[in-house]
């Protein structure tokens, strides 16, 4: 999905993230090892923005997937996301 970079950074719980918009929807990745991107970036499909890790609050290497609807301001489940990009309408 086409989006912007909208926030990268760190903290004790996420780690390193990356934070896109796309629409009225924000997508974070955390728990990464490294951002490759930065505030501003324009992303299309087949771009790399990170690689996953195990920085923050985590037990193990992982990506951490948060879907947030800004409209409504409610997380969303990932899984929706996830079936589009593979099952696109």
């Amino acid at each position: 999905m086409h989006g912007e970079v909208i926030k990268v950074g760190k903290d004790k719980r996420s780690g390193l993230y990356v934070t896109l918009r796309h629409g009225d929807f924000t997508v974070s990745y955390c728990h990464l090892s490294q951002t490759l991107v930065t505030k501003g970036t324009h992303v299309r499909p087949g771009i790399i923005i990170a690689l996953t890790g195990n920085s923050g609050r985590s037990t193990g290497p992982h990506l951490h997937l948060t879907l947030k609807d800004t409209k409504k301001g409610r997380a969303i489940d990932p899984s929706i996301l996830l079936n589009l990009i593979k099952h696109p309408l």
